[in-house]
């Protein structure tokens, strides 16, 4: 029988692990079966492997076209424009170039995240 007290004892601290096992072989064959099933699901609703093929190939154009080097030949250009009339300021004006410097790379960096750069 436990007599009350004014104390908390502590109690042992209890551990409940469960041991994982890596098994590749079994990875391997539910990649497989997920691949397999994505396969017959689609020629269920009717879509061939040209059809998934094309429409890989048009997403990949689809990034191409948003990352196309022109863009960021004029990111540079800009960048170049921007730190060459900077030096010119500090050159002329002095301290004003900082102030211009860092309104250039505020534009710079909201152009980017708008998407236009």
């Amino acid at each position: 029988m436990k007599l009350p007290s004014l104390f908390k004892i502590p109690k042992h601290q209890q551990f409940n692990v469960k041991p994982r096992y890596y098994d590749p072989v079994k990875e391997h064959v539910e990649e497989r079966r997920r691949i397999v099933e994505q396969q017959m699901a689609r020629e269920a609703r009717g879509e061939s492997d040209a059809a998934y093929a094309s429409s890989i190939r048009e997403g990949f154009q689809r990034n191409r076209k948003k990352n196309s080097p022109v863009r960021a030949g004029m990111a540079q250009g800009l960048m170049v424009i921007g730190l060459i009339s900077s030096v010119l300021i500090y050159w002329f004006y002095g301290d004003w170039a900082f102030y211009f410097f860092g309104i250039f790379i505020a534009a710079y960096i909201y152009l980017k995240v708008k998407g236009i750069l």
